[in-house]
């Protein structure tokens, strides 16, 4: 009883350390289940262990238990008188759930039922242990340093064309040289509002990097720029109406939105207006009427032209159409040749001297002035941009992202020579005007801003017909203004600048494949073994308890009987040899079932059956006094065993009886 106990407990922690030690290992499939390799790795293999564990561990107990019961009611049969019947069902008990249904065995052998029952419930623990080791997918890392892509900045052609016939010559929708492959970018990042993916260079893989590129930085102008600004919104609203400035009132109520790369003239005019250049004799005001034309033909021709227009009126001022130039310079060496000579001259808004001088080529290397609402205004300047980002795999679209957290830092550092191609690509698509007409209507004059966050952040009127400058609830509904999330014009014109450089990434032709090299995490998706160890330890700490607490009632009865009992053939030959029984059963020698009545509703008990001549017992027999020397000579010849219950008398411990 103690021993099988003891095994029980101990193939009970061998079963944990043998999940324990399965934990984390990654699932094996093998070709077949009947070699070698599966035997040491295969899945099926270490269930069946597991299973074997729980069939072992829960028979161990199962025995323990069973040896405790045997001895319990022994007990019982010795202290109380029990029909046939009730007997039958106590010494079947162990094999036959039948006889916890006589209810003669559940009261005088309560105790022995008990561990009866608990033997039959012991086996429910190899329900649950075998089922703690399970099988989950997992995620394996291991990093290593790889060559990663990175964007070639010198790569131009893809993204700019320097044909002549594709720049300059489309005066109401100018490309300015953009392709119709960055201007497909272009749109797909503004009107998705996030990083477009790129092809994956390790699949399932993490890494971060540092790099330069183009960002937009917009600040707050210059005076002299906001009023030459004001000039061409002013230009733009006379352009749209076709009528005369001077005549058009509060015109700035309503024009939300004006956008535009200003021109070489427009910088130039800018500039003399400000502080005036010695060489051409004086200051050159925006108002003059030198000034205000080119204002006006620049707003008719790049900002607010329609689809289809006659350039009657330039005619008749002698102004030639504008040249829509966007923001990088017309000749090819130019683009390519940026420096720090003239671009410093350029790059900042706090700058007053010279946007334009005579000694370098005319041109706007990366700007964008923009109007918004009531006299908001930005200078967007084109500006070197140290990028950190971190790049994951997305498993659902097996392409590599960009985090949207990443992190920039603006450098003083000069432009690289094909950083124009975004800043133009981004003109062509803010440049133009948003007219709100006096019945609320939103007219668009080339620009995309609508398509993007940007239109969101514009202001609403508080309600219709209010003359107070912005847009219609109608035209920005709650669901488009939530696209701002409460950033400004400013901010999100460079957050789209600094989305479309980090979506070049997914632009395979400007991509270096091993361009630089990055730590490199990647992870391994695989099945591994998972073991929950908490529900096989208490299912064994409560079968190993309630199998503790049997084996003490048994070790109790086993103390009060004074000898090892079982349930066996051998028992009852020896305990049932009693001349009265013989008699009693005659007929019934077969044991065949069902039995009748009256050999069930017989009682006997097991005690000291006393006799006179050996092999006759007496009825009549008094109780021993003196049961401390030798039972036999004291009553006669006698044995011990199963008697009726008026012939039994009960056992003395330390007696010695035969």
């Amino acid at each position: 009883m103690v021993a099988f106990f003891i095994f029980g407990v101990t193939t009970a922690v061998g079963h944990h350390l043998f999940y324990n030690s399965l934990r984390g290992d990654p699932v094996v499939e093998t070709s077949s289940n009947w070699d070698l390799e599966a035997f040491f790795h295969g899945q099926e293999w270490k269930i069946r262990f597991g299973t074997a564990f729980a069939f072992l561990t829960q028979s161990l107990f199962a025995e323990a238990i069973d040896q405790a019961f045997q001895q319990t009611v022994w007990v019982a049969a010795r202290n109380k008188a029990i029909t046939v019947d009730g007997l039958d069902a106590m010494f079947s008990a162990g094999s036959s759930l039948w006889s916890f249904f006589k209810l003669e065995f559940l009261k005088k052998a309560t105790l022995g039922a008990l561990l009866g029952l608990i033997k039959w419930l012991i086996p429910l623990s190899a329900l649950v242990t075998p089922a703690t080791l399970t099988v989950r997918p997992s995620t394996s890392l291991s990093s290593s340093t790889m060559s990663v892509p990175a964007v070639n900045f010198s790569i131009i052609e893809p993204l700019y064309h320097f044909d002549e016939s594709v720049r300059q010559t489309d005066y109401a929708v100018s490309n300015n040289g953009i392709t119709p492959y960055l201007t497909r970018i272009l749109s797909s990042v503004a009107t998705s509002l996030q990083i477009l993916p790129m092809k994956a260079a390790v699949p399932n893989s993490t890494y971060e990097t540092t790099f330069h590129g183009p960002s937009l930085r917009c600040s707050r102008p210059e005076p002299i720029i906001h009023e030459a600004i004001y000039w061409m919104v002013k230009a733009s609203y006379n352009a749209s109406y076709n009528g005369n400035p001077e005549d058009l009132e509060e015109f700035y109520l309503h024009m939300p939105w004006v956008a535009f790369a200003p021109t070489a003239t427009i910088l130039q005019y800018t500039h003399l207006a400000s502080k005036g250049d010695p060489r051409l004799g004086g200051v050159v005001p925006l108002t003059s009427n030198i000034t205000q034309p080119h204002f006006l033909t620049f707003a008719r021709t790049c900002i607010a032209a329609d689809a289809y227009w006659n350039d009657d009126y330039l005619s008749r001022i002698g102004i030639a159409p504008a040249m829509c130039e966007g923001v990088s310079g017309f000749d090819e060496w130019n683009a390519r040749n940026v420096t720090h000579e003239y671009v410093s001259t350029l790059k900042y808004a706090d700058q007053l001297h010279p946007m334009y001088t005579y000694n370098i080529t005319s041109s706007n290397y990366g700007r964008i002035w923009v109007w918004v609402d009531n006299s908001t205004t930005y200078d967007c300047v084109l500006t070197d941009t140290v990028y950190s980002a971190r790049f994951f795999y997305s498993q659902s679209e097996s392409m590599q992202r960009v985090d949207p957290e990443y992190k920039f830092a603006w450098t003083e550092n000069d432009l690289h020579g094909s950083y124009f191609a975004t800043a133009n690509a981004l003109s062509n698509f803010l440049t133009g005007a948003i007219r709100a007409d006096h019945a609320n209507n939103v007219v668009l004059q080339r620009t995309r801003v609508t398509e993007s966050a940007i239109f969101g952040a514009l202001n609403l009127k508080s309600e219709v017909g209010d003359s107070a400058p912005g847009l219609s609830s109608r035209a920005i509904t709650p669901e488009i203004r939530a696209l701002a999330r409460g950033k400004t014009p400013g901010e999100l014109i460079e957050e789209l600048s600094r989305n479309l450089t980090l979506s070049l990434f997914s632009a395979e032709q400007v991509l270096s494949i091993n361009a630089t090299e990055a730590v490199v995490t990647v992870s391994s998706q695989g099945n591994v073994y998972a073991y929950a160890s908490r529900n096989l330890i208490i299912t064994y700490a409560v079968t190993s308890a309630v199998s503790l607490a049997a084996i003490l009632v048994g070790l109790m009865s086993l103390i009060k009987n004074g000898v090892c009992h079982e349930i066996g053939f051998l028992t009852f030959l020896l305990t049932t040899r009693n001349p009265r029984l013989d008699s009693f059963t005659l007929g019934n020698s077969m044991g065949a079932v069902p039995q009748s009545e009256k050999v069930k509703k017989t009682k006997l008990r097991f005690g000291f059956i006393r006799g006179t001549h050996g092999d006759i017992v007496q009825p009549e027999w008094q109780s021993l006094k003196t049961p401390s020397v030798d039972v036999q000579e004291q009553t006669g010849p006698g044995r011990v065993g199963f008697g009726f219950e008026n012939e039994v008398q009960p056992l003395i411990k330390g007696a010695a009886y035969l």
